[in-house]
């Protein structure tokens, strides 16, 4: 089976300025006809299609096997594996980010609120599962800073109180799998678009920046369950009472910082000093990194190297006990047995706070993820199925919970660390893999006296890369003012609300978005070029090119003939819009006719003023240039007969030109083209509807009627000079009111 595996480019546009074609070469029918049925026939519609025949007329078992290697993509690479070429290449770069991963991942279960071997667990079984199942070769899965951190805020939830966490993170990664999966076999793999970019920065930002405050109050040394149960007599530890204070005390983002300012005099210098510390030594060896990338100081595992001396020189100095510097202790170096998921957790009254949950994690991990993929993925120039990775992270995932795993995505720096040192497939994910198991089986003892301020540094300088500052920028070079606050509020959002509010107001921004734009069409008004038989798009001088000015002075529009090119798909969300977008123009000239005139538009071009359109020439015919309207629902289709009798009531003509094929006998059906009158509705370029339109008399029913010439009935020069300011493509909210 062959499947559109990403989205690849963007799709060729045969659409230009001009009506029926380029302004020094006229596509002739034909050849357009062609070049459409190219686009059509591109890899950028593929369907799916089976390798041969025999695939698709044989038993069911056979077409089960063509499609395994489909979704079990280790069955097509690894014979193809050129063991001699990429071996040494993929073990340097697994090694390399097993380094980077095991202090990452018992960094990323404190701030998980789970013991530090799960972090070890799901950095082992998630990447066994990716390596076989996974479509991109450079992607490095385990514990992430993101996705730690929602699963923390889960566990403080009272919704999880008597619960164990580890009970509760399984079930619910059986569950964040389980929906992926589900995403994947419906193939709805286009959601990872739903969020633009500048709303996916603000939030991500935001996360960055929840994530360091989490850290405050470790990398201050003040521990705030301690404080808030510290009335309690020992006899009460571990009653409900306890647990819920002590469950409560646990604030997150801005609000941590809010109670860590509060009990400030309980800060240690030993953590504030040995944290800031190691923050500054993993800032100075990734600032060297960067500036000599092609050194071999891109090999050195800082991370590793801090984590090892940070551990020695506490445990022989005994600095836990001198500085009251809290350490990691004891880490079980058992590998626990697989276990059943406790579903019970998940299907009891708090079904609906997991499953909105869930839904939060899969949205913004699996986003985060198939950038991630994307970005490596363009950069070799190989192909990346967003619906095949929805399937590998809900298999990584539902298999990852029988072995005590939390719900995991792709990781950015792990990814370009894998990148930069040469990996060439997901071996090096597998080498990785071998390098944990034996970190849980043999070296768990051994980080007993790791400091958790050490950890908190990790994850900070971790969060620190998550920072998406060259977005602001390049935003703020285009002076793209609604993108840059679209993205400072999604982060103010984000950091005040809370990460659960944030990204559910994210979506819902970008929901409204998309309202908004597709129920807005975009219409342009042609006219016709003097000297030719072609119409192009008319512009106000500010938007023509240099090379374009000298064209203005000869497009000209035709009086009583409005030419309009609908250059979206019509359905029952946008065909109101056009309705009304068509009023406005044959009324007034310019469907902003209510915005003060002051107002610059955004996107304008030149129409003819509404006193000479409506007064002088009334609109006695409309022709819609239809080549881009690619599909219409029955909705729009019904909403355009009755548009097209109601001007025929008011004695205006109406006539398509470049109707589509499928569309046309749409037309037919619904009777907007009467049988026996394709002829003079329908037409094959614009100026055969124009020439139409001025030669027909008997059309029209008027005191005088234009000559034949389409020259003759051209205006002076000083009506271009007086047309309307503009006219907007996507009419602005005010308008609609």
């Amino acid at each position: 089976e062959v499947e559109m595996e990403s989205p690849g480019p963007s799709r060729p546009d045969l659409t230009n300025d001009f009506d029926d074609s380029d302004f020094f070469n006229e596509l002739d029918e034909e050849n357009e006809a062609e070049q459409l049925l190219h686009v059509y026939n591109s890899p950028y519609d593929a369907e799916p299609t089976y390798n041969n025949d025999k695939a698709r007329r044989g038993p069911w078992y056979r077409t089960l096997k063509s499609k395994i290697p489909h979704y079990v993509p280790i069955l097509e690479w690894m014979p193809k594996y050129k063991f001699k070429e990429y071996l040494l290449r993929d073990v340097i770069a697994g090694l390399g980010v097993a380094a980077m991963l095991i202090p990452q991942s018992l960094a990323y279960a404190s701030l998980a609120g789970l013991p530090a071997k799960y972090g070890l667990y799901t950095a082992f079984f998630p990447a066994v599962i990716y390596f076989m199942l996974g479509t991109s070769k450079q992607l490095s899965i385990g514990p992430d800073a993101l996705s730690s951190l929602l699963v923390g805020i889960i566990l403080s939830n009272s919704a999880v109180a008597g619960n164990l966490p580890t009970e509760v993170v399984t079930a619910f990664g059986f569950l964040v799998g389980s929906l992926l999966l589900g995403l994947g076999l419906i193939r709805v793999g286009f959601l990872d678009n739903i969020l633009s970019r500048p709303l996916l920065s603000g939030f991500v930002n935001a996360v960055a920046v929840t994530i360091i405050l989490e850290q405050i109050d470790t990398l201050t040394g003040i521990d705030l369950a301690a404080i808030a149960t510290a009335a309690f007599p020992p006899d009460a530890v571990g009653t409900p009472a306890f647990e819920a204070t002590a469950l409560h005390a646990e604030e997150h983002g801005w609000r941590k910082v809010v109670a860590v300012l509060g009990n400030i005099r309980s800060a240690e210098w030993g953590p504030i000093v040995f944290g800031g510390i190691c923050i500054l030594l993993l800032l100075i060896v990734r600032l060297l990194k960067s500036k000599f990338s092609e050194s071999k100081i891109k090999f050195l595992p800082e991370t590793l190297l801090i984590v090892a001396g940070a551990t020695i020189l506490t445990g022989t100095l005994r600095l836990d006990e001198k500085f009251g510097i809290d350490i990691l202790g004891d880490v079980d170096s058992k590998m626990d047995p697989p276990r059943v998921p406790s579903f019970s957790i998940i299907l009891s009254d708090s079904t609906g706070f997991y499953l909105n949950s869930a839904i939060l994690v899969v949205v913004v991990g699996f986003i985060e993820h198939v950038v991630v993929a994307k970005v490596y993925a363009d950069k070799h120039n190989y192909l990346v199925s967003p619906n095949r990775e929805f399937v590998a992270l809900g298999a990584t995932n539902m298999v990852g919970s029988f072995f005590n795993c939390y719900p995991t995505f792709g990781s950015l720096p792990r990814s370009s660390l894998a990148d930069s040192l040469g990996a060439v497939s997901q071996f090096f994910s597998l080498v990785s893999a071998i390098v944990i198991l034996l970190t849980i089986l043999l070296m768990g003892p051994l980080f007993y006296y790791l400091p958790k301020v050490v950890m908190s540094a990790i994850i900070v300088v971790a969060s620190l890369g998550l920072f998406e500052f060259h977005d602001v920028v390049f935003l703020y070079q285009l002076r793209a003012w609604t993108d840059l606050g679209l993205l400072a509020l999604t982060f103010g959002l984000t950091v005040g609300l809370g990460i659960e509010l944030g990204i559910f107001a994210s979506l819902g921004i970008s929901i409204l978005q998309l309202i908004r734009h597709t129920t807005y069409p975009p219409v342009t008004i042609l006219g016709h070029l003097e000297g030719t038989t072609s119409y192009v798009e008319v512009r106000s001088s500010k938007e023509h090119k240099d090379n374009e000015l000298e064209l203005k002075d000869k497009i000209k529009l035709i009086p009583g003939v409005l030419i309009v090119r609908i250059e979206e798909p019509l359905y029952f969300a946008n065909i109101a819009q056009i309705k009304r977008l068509f009023t406005r123009i044959e009324q007034f000239g310019d469907p902003r006719e209510r915005v003060k005139s002051g107002r610059r538009n955004r996107r304008s071009f030149e129409v003819s003023s509404s006193s000479e359109v409506s007064s002088e020439v009334p609109t006695y015919a409309i022709v819609i240039h239809s080549r881009n309207i690619t599909s219409m629902d029955a909705s729009s289709v019904q909403a355009l007969k009755e548009m097209v009798h109601a001007y025929k009531q008011r004695r205006i003509h109406v006539c398509f030109v470049k109707l589509r094929p499928q569309l046309r006998e749409k037309f037919l059906r619904a009777q907007i083209v009467p049988q026996g009158r394709e002829d003079t509705m329908l037409f094959k370029s614009t100026h055969d509807a124009v020439q139409y339109c001025l030669t027909t008399s008997t059309l029209l029913d008027r005191n005088t009627a234009p000559s034949e010439n389409i020259e003759e009935n051209q205006r002076k020069q000083e009506r271009i000079d007086a047309l309307a300011e503009s006219l907007q493509n996507k009419p602005t909210t005010d308008d609609l009111i």
